[in-house]
C-alpha cells in the first residue's frame, strides 16, 4: 500500500472482517493446542504419581505435623478432574471442526483456495509446508489463502457467522 493512500471506511471494515474469519477459523487450532496441554500436565501428575514415595525419617524442614500431606487420594482427583478437562476439550475440538467445515462449505470442495485454508488452518501446517502440499510457492498459496478468504467475505450467512462470533466474544 502505498503512503499516500489513505484507507477508506470500507477498506478498514472489510479488514477487520478478515481478521474476524481467521480467528473464528483459527478456533480449531486452540482448541487442538489447548487439549495438547492438557494432556501434558496429566502425563505430569501421571509422573509424579509412578515417582517413589520419600520414605519416613529425618527432614530438614520443619513442617507443622497438623498440616495435611498431599497423598494419593489427592493424585487420583488432579487425574480424574484432568481427564474430564480432556474429553471436555476433545468435545470442543470437534464442535470447532465442525463450525469451520461449515464455513468452508461455501468454497467449491475441489479448490485451490478451500484447500490451502483447510491445511492451514485444519491441519495446522505452517505456510511453508502448505506450499509443499500444494506443489507451489509459498506466495501462491498464501494467495490462494487471500481469495478464499475474500470469497468467504462475499456470504451473507459467514458474516452473519463472524459477527456473532465477535459479539460472544464480547460478551465474555
Amino acid at each position: 500500500m502505498n503512503q499516500g493512500h489513505k484507507l477508506s471506511q470500507e477498506e478498514i471494515k472489510h479488514n477487520e472482517d478478515i481478521e474476524l474469519l481467521k480467528d473464528y477459523l483459527s478456533q480449531y487450532t486452540r482448541a487442538r493446542r489447548r487439549r495438547v496441554q492438557l494432556e501434558r500436565r496429566l502425563k505430569a501428575i501421571c509422573d509424579e504419581m509412578a515417582a517413589p514415595v520419600g520414605g519416613q525419617g529425618y527432614s530438614p524442614i520443619n513442617r507443622p505435623k497438623n498440616q495435611i500431606s498431599e497423598g494419593a487420594a489427592s493424585f487420583v482427583i488432579r487425574k480424574s478432574e484432568q481427564e474430564t478437562r480432556i474429553e471436555e476439550q476433545r468435545d470442543e475440538i470437534a464442535k470447532d471442526l465442525l463450525k469451520i467445515m461449515d464455513i468452508f462449505d461455501y468454497l467449491d470442495k475441489n479448490s485451490d483456495e478451500r484447500n490451502a485454508l483447510e491445511l492451514y488452518y485444519i491441519d495446522n501446517l505452517k505456510w511453508e509446508r502448505v506450499a509443499l502440499e500444494m506443489h507451489t510457492h509459498r506466495n501462491t498459496a498464501l494467495n490462494y489463502a487471500k481469495k478464499g478468504l475474500e470469497k468467504l467475505l462475499t456470504f451473507k450467512r459467514v458474516k452473519r457467522i463472524i459477527y456473532k462470533y465477535r459479539d460472544d466474544r464480547e460478551k465474555g
